[in-house]
């Protein structure tokens, strides 16, 4: 997987704010990713009311086939 889309969960009353990294970019976020505390549950319970809730991000390879999920919230990542 060497694509990463990335959504930054942000209630505002207006679309989340959405971004393509690059495969260079790719690499070091799974590095960011790697260093955080794993959850134990495979999801992470949503977030309620306005604001920040967290950051969503699929993976995908050259292709487009989307490989792994990750969400992050309260500095633990769930894929």
């Amino acid at each position: 997987m060497n694509r990463a889309v990335v959504v930054l969960e942000i209630f505002s009353g207006r679309a989340d704010p959405t971004w393509t990294l690059d495969p260079r970019q790719t690499a070091d976020f799974r590095g960011r990713l790697a260093a955080l505390p794993s959850s134990r549950e495979q999801a992470l319970p949503a977030e309620a009311g306005l604001g920040y809730r967290g950051v969503h991000v699929s993976f995908s390879d050259a292709a487009g086939a989307h490989g792994e999920i990750a969400d992050v919230r309260h500095g633990r990542v769930a894929y």
